[in-house]
C-alpha cells in the first residue's frame, strides 16, 4: 500500500500540481501541508503558490497550490 506522501508525489507527477482540496477529494488527505513537509525534508523540491478558488458556496477563498520542482537524488 502506498503512503499519501507516494500518493501526493504521483498525483503531481501526472497532474502538474496538487491542492488540499484535490487532496482530500481524491485521497482523504486532510493535512496535505505536513505531507509536503515531509516530502521536502525527503529532499523533494515543492513549490506553493497561493491560488484563489470557489467553495461550494460560491464563496473565494485562498488555497495552495503545490508543484513538484524535481525528485531527490537517489
Amino acid at each position: 500500500m502506498k503512503t499519501q506522501g507516494e500518493k501526493v508525489i504521483e498525483y503531481m507527477k501526472k497532474h502538474g500540481s496538487i491542492t488540499t482540496m484535490e487532496a482530500f477529494m481524491h485521497f482523504g488527505i486532510t493535512r496535505l501541508s505536513a505531507r509536503v513537509f515531509e516530502l521536502r525534508e525527503k529532499g523533494y523540491a515543492i513549490n506553493s503558490d497561493p491560488v484563489k478558488v470557489k467553495t461550494r458556496d460560491g464563496e473565494k477563498v485562498t488555497v495552495a497550490r503545490y508543484t513538484l520542482e524535481e525528485s531527490p537524488a537517489e
